[in-house]
Parts: structure tokens; sequence; C-alpha cells
């Protein structure tokens, strides 16, 4: 797997792992390992499900974030994730991630809004 530096600066250090749309963490990072979605994981939930389109979708971390700064984020119960999007489309529609609800934090004991 080929890692490269991201196009921008997202504010943390972050590398994408090419090709399968995971991340590579920077030093003094947490964060899980990237789950990555595959076409026909999210085909229910999209328009036309027979569709074609970029395989793998998309890949996303949850959790993660600078060492430095996780008993700030514990305390007041946040936490951030990273998505890469495929390039392309899923039929008519524009890539994006599949509809869900959030696993309940085990720090908060509550399932998690998102802000984007």
């Amino acid at each position: 797997m080929m890692s490269v530096p991201l196009a921008f600066d997202p504010g943390i250090p972050l590398r994408l792992a090419e090709p399968e749309l995971a991340f590579e963490y920077g030093p003094n990072v947490f964060g899980p390992v990237p789950e990555v979605r595959r076409l026909d994981a999210i085909r229910p939930s999209l328009r036309e499900p027979d569709c074609d389109g970029p395989d793998p979708v998309y890949g996303i971390a949850m959790d993660i974030g600078r060492e430095e700064d996780r008993p700030l984020l514990e305390k007041r119960m946040l936490l951030f994730g990273a998505v890469v999007y495929a390039a392309g489309a899923l039929g008519q529609e524009p890539v994006r991630s599949q509809g869900h609800i959030h696993a309940v934090a085990p720090h908060s004991g509550w399932s998690p809004p998102e802000v984007f």
C-alpha cells in the first residue's frame, strides 16, 4: 500500500494510504484501523442499487486525534473523524457515505451527533 500526503492540511498529521482509501496516522496521533466501505455494502442506500461506481467508495476513521488533546476530547465528550471519498459517481448520484446511526461511544454512553 502506498502512502501519500493529503492535498490540504487537515490540522492533524494524516496520510492517505492508496488504493484502499484508508489513513495512516502521524506521530502522536491516535485512531482506529480505518474502515473501508465497498460498493456492495452501500447498494441498499442508493437510488440505483445495481449501478456501477468506484470500489471502494470511501474510507472512514472515527475517534481520531492528537494524543495531547485526548484528555480534553474525553472530558468534553467529543470525537473527530476523517473520511476520504473516491472520485466519480454511483449511477446518477455523487459518491457519498451511506446513511447510518452511530454506535454508543464508550467514553460518553450516548450516540454522538455529527457536524460536517
